[in-house]
């Protein structure tokens, strides 16, 4: 077939729209901490202990390349969070009803260090904190390849903490989002440092999420006629090798 044809074929095809490239969407992976017997969400990785954990998955179940290093003093704690201030997501984060805290009652954080992300890339986060019966009041700092985000979590006790604010049941978890630029290395890192609150020095850490590219869906073909479907850019090459021989 004569060139001039097949490049008028895939014009077509492009000018149609039916051409799209890799999408990635975004999903969470989302981690908390507490006691072994601790409720988590739905494919959310439970963390009762310091250590480090590698490929976590997201929110839909897919194995992902981040991995995470939890370290300092760490005691897993449950709490009845007030269901007025957990925000809305799917899966529902209703099962964000535990902490760590640090046993000995005094300055030393709890660290919470990322890795395996796409180096000088901006990441949602969620830096979540909950304490129990008194109220909270901790320093959170996030560092990746920018300048460190700090902020105050202080407030009454059993809400669920987002970042900088009380979480509210009628507002959704993306509405709290702090955009963090990851490191050259492909890493940020999260501290949680507690104060004096008058209720003894310790943090409250319920848990940590972050937003991360789902793998890339690939270059398809869907003509809105009902002629050309591919699965793959493979495929399309394929057409076009095949029409540009005469």
């Amino acid at each position: 077939m004569d060139k001039n044809i097949t490049a008028s074929i895939i014009g077509t095809v492009i000018s149609l729209g039916v051409f799209s490239a890799p999408n990635q969407a975004n999903a969470l992976v989302g981690m908390n901490f507490g006691t072994s017997n601790s409720t988590s969400p739905t494919n959310w990785t439970l963390v009762s202990q310091a250590g480090t954990f590698n490929n976590l998955i997201d929110e839909n179940g897919n194995v992902t390349s981040l991995g995470v290093t939890v370290s300092g003093p760490a005691a897993g704690f449950s709490v009845a969070t007030n269901s007025n201030t957990i925000p809305i997501n799917t899966p529902s984060l209703s099962n964000l009803a535990s902490n760590f805290y640090n046993p000995g009652f005094n300055a030393t954080p709890l660290l919470v260090n990322f890795s395996g992300l796409a180096s000088n890339s901006l990441y949602n986060i969620y830096v979540f904190g909950l304490r129990g019966g008194v109220p909270i009041y901790q320093t959170v700092t996030i560092t990746g390849g920018g300048s460190p985000v700090s902020f105050i979590q202080q407030g009454p006790a059993n809400s669920l903490f987002v970042n900088s604010g009380i979480g509210n049941s009628t507002n959704t978890l993306s509405s709290y989002a702090i955009s963090i630029l990851s490191s050259a290395a492909g890493t940020i890192d999260v501290s949680y440092t507690g104060g004096d609150g008058g209720n003894g020095v310790t943090f409250t850490a319920a848990g940590v999420a972050i937003d991360v590219p789902s793998a890339a869906v690939p270059f398809e073909f869907s003509s809105s006629l009902g002629i050309l479907t591919f699965a793959s850019m493979s495929g399309f090459l394929a057409l076009r090798k095949k029409l540009s021989v005469r």
